[in-house]
């Protein structure tokens, strides 16, 4: 599961802070578990896939591009383009959560592009093929995306309109940078947290409120970026697009609570469907059915309908079924 690292990386920060008034743990230590995730998962994943290159050979990825960005950091992105002679619907940006790659997302692009669909799968930065000291939770990442997507633009390998599907700290990344382009016609956020502080929270859960404030602070020192800029609240406040948020009701990883605040804060027309189906480790997950139907409701603009069907996560990784009984969600129009 390419959650197993991330979650063991949370129980070994989550001792640390409960270690650390007795073994004198500094705060720079406690920040750079937060900023330095454990990316060895998603990069084991994507060598494991072969190189690029062969990729491109076999025709599983339509081409390959890096991207120089801030901090001297390059972007790894595999784009996967639609089939010629069937109606263009537009381009979708997926973003991975947190220790993952974007090897996650290569077979699931593969299924919907025939669908009409241009599917950019990126490597955040600090993650998979791509570069970089830190991963800042969307402050710098928010810019990164921009650049990719400015360049494929331009390149012609992609057009629009623009959605963007963001899983975990992904749905994060990607909320800040719906507010940031314009040209974003939609967003679907699976499991996203709020912000950056809640992250940290959830992380150094047995830490006093001082204390968290201090790792805070030293996360944003050490990566060079401010952490209360790292907010999915401010970011779909300022967006006025429509978005589909998803979000498992037992998500051990990221409460459905945060959701509902993100829901609540949004500007423009929101759904927020409540899903039972998790994987083993408690992720909320989506199949590619519900992709395909999340895409087509943005596309459509069909976003307070009734669903057709139910998310539900891909078989493998299924603990809890999905219930056609499921709770539909609320809209905000």
């Amino acid at each position: 599961m390419t959650r197993f690292t991330c979650i063991a990386a949370a129980a070994a920060a989550m001792a640390a802070a409960l270690g650390s008034a007795l073994a004198g743990c500094s705060y720079r230590q406690q920040a750079r578990l937060l900023i330095q995730p454990d990316t060895q998962w998603g990069c084991v994943n994507e060598s494991v896939a072969g190189s690029p290159r062969r990729l491109v050979e076999r025709k599983i990825v339509t081409a390959v591009r890096r991207t120089e960005v801030a901090e001297e950091a390059v972007i790894d992105a595999w784009v996967i383009a639609g089939p010629a002679g069937v109606a263009h619907r537009g381009a979708v940006v997926v973003l991975h959560g947190l220790c993952d790659s974007k090897i996650t997302y290569l077979r699931m692009a593969g299924a919907l592009a025939p669908k009409g669909y241009d599917f950019v799968l990126l490597d955040l930065r600090a993650h998979g093929r791509s570069t970089g000291n830190y991963f800042t939770y969307g402050c710098l990442e928010r810019h990164d995306v921009k650049a990719a997507v400015d360049g494929l633009l331009k390149e012609g390998l992609i057009s629009g309109p623009l959605y963007v599907m963001g899983v975990e700290v992904g749905g994060l990344v990607g909320l800040q940078y719906a507010a940031l382009d314009g040209r974003v016609a939609g967003v679907i956020a699976v499991g996203a947290p709020k912000d950056f502080r809640s992250v940290a929270r959830r992380m150094y859960s047995a830490a006093s409120q001082e204390e968290l404030e201090k790792i805070v602070a030293a996360s944003g020192r050490m990566g060079g970026f401010d952490p209360a800029e790292a907010s999915g609240l401010a970011a779909v406040a300022k967006y006025k697009g429509p978005v589909l948020f998803y979000h498992g009701l037992f998500d051990m990883a990221v409460p459905y609570a945060d959701s509902e605040a993100l829901a609540s804060a949004a500007a423009g027309p929101t759904r927020l469907v409540p899903m039972t189906a998790v994987s083993r480790l408690g992720t909320t997950l989506l199949s590619d059915a519900a992709v395909l139907e999340a895409l087509e409701r943005l596309h459509n603009g069909q976003l307070g309908e009734e669903p057709a069907s139910q998310p539900v996560g891909p078989a493998a990784d299924i603990s809890v079924p999905a219930s056609a009984t499921t709770a539909p969600g609320s809209v905000k129009e």
